[in-house]
C-alpha cells in the first residue's frame, strides 16, 4: 500500500508536466499572433464561457459555428479582433457576411478592406479590425501582418 502511494506521488508531477507543457501550451501556441502596434496593449481575452461580455447578441452564431477563442485589443483609435474556430468552415461562414465578388489576396489568403475596418481569414483563424479614424493603411499593414504570420505557419 505505501509503495503504491510512492508511486503515486511520484507519477503526478509528471502527468502535472506532461498536460501543461503539452497539451495546454499547444493550446495557447495556436492564438500567439499580436498585431504590430506602437503602443503596448493588452489583450482582453473571451471563451464560449464570457463570449457574451463582449459580444451581446451575436455570441450564438459566433458560439454555433465552432468558436473557441478571442483577443481583442482596443485603443480610442482601433479595435481588433482575432478569433480561432475549431475549424476552418466556422471561420468560412464569419468571413462570408463581408465578401464582395472580387475577393482581394495575399500570399493565397482571402481579405477585404472596407471604408473603416478590414477582414481576412486564414485557417482556423479570423481577423477583424476596426480603425475609427478610418485609417485604411493602418488596416492594410495589420492584416498583411496577420498573413504573413499565418504563411509562415502554413495554415
Amino acid at each position: 500500500m505505501k509503495k503504491n502511494f510512492l508511486n503515486l506521488l511520484f507519477l503526478l508531477p509528471i502527468l502535472f508536466f506532461s498536460y501543461y507543457f503539452f497539451i495546454k501550451k499547444q493550446d495557447n501556441m495556436k492564438i500567439n499572433w499580436k498585431p504590430f502596434l506602437k503602443e503596448n496593449l493588452k489583450a482582453n481575452f473571451y471563451t464560449k464561457e464570457n463570449l457574451y461580455d463582449y459580444l451581446d447578441g451575436g455570441a450564438e452564431k459566433i458560439i454555433e459555428r465552432g468558436f473557441l477563442y478571442l483577443k481583442v485589443w482596443e485603443s480610442l483609435n482601433f479595435t481588433i479582433e482575432f478569433y480561432y474556430f475549431d475549424s476552418k468552415n466556422g471561420s468560412n461562414l464569419i468571413f462570408e457576411k463581408y465578401l464582395k465578388k472580387e475577393k482581394r489576396i495575399f500570399k493565397d489568403y482571402f481579405y477585404e478592406i472596407f471604408e473603416d475596418q478590414g477582414v481576412a481569414i486564414a485557417g482556423k483563424y479570423f481577423l477583424k479590425i476596426y480603425s475609427y479614424s478610418k485609417d485604411k493603411i493602418f488596416i492594410e499593414n495589420q492584416i498583411k501582418n496577420f498573413l504573413e504570420w499565418a504563411y509562415e505557419k502554413k495554415l
